[in-house]
This record gives C-alpha cells, structure tokens and sequence, in this order.
C-alpha cells in the first residue's frame, strides 16, 4: 500500500513538472506578427501572444494608432493601458492563453515614402498588396513567396525598418480632335480669318480646360475614394465641416476600427485633418467633393 502511494506521489510531481515546462515553453517562445500592407500604403497588424494569469507586459511589433488597437481572449476583450515610451501594452489576465492583438501601424511619411518600424523578438509575416513597392529587402529571410498569385509575402525575424511607396494611380489621356471648318476663299480676308483662328484656339483650350478640370479630376477622386470615404466626407459636410470620431461613427455606422482607417487615408489625401480634442479626435473638412 506504501509503495503504491509513493508511486502515484511520483507520477503525480512528474505530471506537474511536465506541466510546468510546456508552460514556460508557450509563454517564452516567440510570437509570430503577421503584417499586411493595403493598397493605400495603410500598415495592419495582427499578433498572438500568450498570456498568463495577472499583470502581463506587451512589447508591441510596431507604434500603433492607439484608438485602433483591439485585444481579446477567449473571445472577450480586454482593457489596457499604453506605455508609448515602450511602445507596450499592460494587460491584466484573469485566465492564462494565447490572445490577439489587432491594429493599424502608426508609420511615418517622407516624400511619398512610408517607413515602417519593427520592434525585435517577433516572426514575422509581411504580406504586400500588388499596389506596394518595397524599397529595401528584409534581412534574416525564412521563406517567401506569393498567394494567390498577386499577395507578395516574405517572413523574418529581429528588428527592421521597412520602407515602401504606392504606386501612383494610372491616368489615360485622351486626345482632342478639331475639325478644321474650310469657307470659300473670296469670302475671307486676312484679317477675318486670323479672328477665326484665334476663336478656334480659344474654344479649344476652353474645351481642354474643362476636360481636365471637371471631369478627369473627378475621375481620379472617384478611383481613390470608394463608398466609405465618400459617406465620411458627405457627414462631414453636413456637420459644419469638422465632428468628433465618435460622432462621425454615428453618422456613417461603421465599426471604429474601419472609421479610423478610413479616415486617416483622407488624411494622407488632403481631404480632412485630424485635431486632438482632450482624449477624443476631432476631424475638420479641408478639401470638399467637387
């Protein structure tokens, strides 16, 4: 009965050590980051990090924009607080497991150039959309390849600047016809016809002017803006031309995380800018829908 009891003692302590160490092992191995860059040059990021029961640190992969950044476990969501000097997340956990981060990367523009920051002690997976041009190679490659034939994506590790631009919109230039008018030639003296020449330059450029103002312009801002954008831009107009990010939600009826994607890409449009009103966001109409 005695060696019985010292058996089960034994395979008991080996169960928990065994426990322990699987543990340790999910709770120290490195996370895995996966990064997809849209076609407007906008930066989104997903994690998954384990977590365990109490107070939990989160070296986050890139600065975020705060009012995007998303955790749940379980299913449920949890509140944090955001250290920037650290660029960490505190995250308190009632239970242990893998959670998700979600979050659109605050990134920096110059010249047209995007750079973005990556922090070490992640995988990661960049995936590119076909409108993005990568300016520098990663380094420390593990694979790479294409998805679907058109999503570019490469994996590394460690620490990285990543630096890229958009491709500019393709524009098509149509060619204007003038149809040239011809009048007997007893009918016409020098002087009446340099004045038709000249009525003729005049409507044409006046026709050429037009073209390009009124409807190649509005082309090219259809091209860019889609339904979103365009919803955002119209409530704006109708509040004044400026509201809080919590009103603008209201008005357009969209989850705040695609708000604010949406809004920071009419920023870096010249559409709308964006004021920090105490600790909300207020976003003022610059440039108006012709």
């Amino acid at each position: 009965m005695l060696k019985e009891k010292v058996v089960m003692l034994k395979l008991a302590t080996l169960f928990m050590f065994l426990l322990i160490v699987s543990s340790l092992v999910l709770a120290y191995s490195k996370p895995v980051s996966v990064i997809y860059i849209d076609s407007n040059g906008v930066v989104h990021i997903n994690a998954t990090i384990y977590l365990t029961t109490g107070l939990n640190i989160i070296y986050l992969p890139a600065p975020p924009v705060i009012e995007t950044v998303s955790i749940s476990l379980n299913g449920q969501e949890l509140p944090f607080l955001y250290n920037s000097s650290a660029n960490a997340l505190y995250v308190v956990a009632f239970t242990s497991g893998n959670c998700t981060i979600n979050y659109v990367a605050n990134v920096s523009i110059e010249n047209n150039v995007f750079t973005l920051h990556l922090s070490n002690g992640y995988m990661y997976r960049l995936l590119l959309d076909p409108n993005i041009i990568l300016l520098n190679v990663p380094r420390n490659i593990s694979r790479y390849g294409y998805i679907n034939r058109s999503i570019l994506y490469i994996e590394f590790s460690d620490k990285q600047v990543i630096s890229y631009i958009v491709k500019p919109p393709a524009t098509v230039s149509t060619p204007i016809t003038t149809q040239k008018t011809e009048m007997p030639q007893q009918f016409l003296s020098s002087a009446f016809l340099f004045i038709v020449i000249a009525l003729a330059i005049v409507i044409a450029l006046s026709l050429y002017i037009y073209f390009i103002r009124f409807r190649g312009g509005k082309g090219k801002e259809l091209e860019l803006l889609n339904e979103v954008d365009l919803a955002i831009l119209r409530a704006l107009e109708k509040r004044g031309g400026s509201a809080l990010q919590s009103e603008l939600q209201k008005d357009v009826a969209i989850p705040r995380t695609t708000l604010w994607r949406h809004v920071r890409k009419l920023e870096k449009l010249g559409y709308v800018r964006i004021e920090k009103v105490g600790l909300q966001n207020r976003v003022v109409l610059v440039k108006k829908l012709r």
